[in-house]
């Protein structure tokens, strides 16, 4: 056995190896970063397509069918964020974004309990902080500002049309 080629040899083991494990690891964070951004942009997108998020000057009063729907369409927006949120690695800063826009979501729904005729008040509040927290993700991701829609912006348009 010829042992002088060992270290040469176990050196170019060791680049490669590394090499390989340095490849593989720079591909999945890529593609980990450019599923976060579809998803993130699918959560965007259904968001803004939410008639319950439009934009309204609330006021007070009696709820009935619409405070019923809003309701019901906010607890869906929760679990389509939750869903979304699942979806991204632990002690991820897009996951504890999205965890702050399921609380927010908590948070409206404890206060419909509390003040149910400020319903449309807590609604736009609600909305608030879901376009604020649309803005944080957008830098997360490393999206230009203004590139995802704000929760009910897409409604808005296309009735105007």
């Amino acid at each position: 056995m010829n042992w002088t080629s060992f270290i040469p040899d176990l050196t170019v083991a060791l680049i490669s190896a590394a090499l390989a494990v340095g490849t593989g690891l720079a591909t999945f964070k890529n593609d980990q970063k450019r599923r976060n951004r579809q998803l993130v942009h699918n959560l965007a997108d259904d968001l803004a397509s939410r008639r319950a998020f439009e934009p309204i000057d609330p006021f007070e009063g009696d709820g009935g069918v619409d405070a019923e729907r809003c309701f019901s369409s906010v607890q869906s927006a929760k679990e389509r964020i939750s869903a979304v949120r699942d979806e991204i690695r632990p002690n991820d800063d897009l996951r504890d974004e999205l965890q702050r826009m399921v609380l927010s979501c908590v948070e409206y729904k404890d206060r419909m309990d509390f003040e149910p005729e400020r319903w449309q008040f807590a609604l736009m509040d609600l909305r608030g902080e879901l376009a604020s927290s649309v803005q944080t993700i957008e830098s997360i991701v490393g999206v230009s500002p203004g590139t995802l829609p704000a929760p009910g912006s897409t409604r808005a348009v296309q009735l105007a049309r």
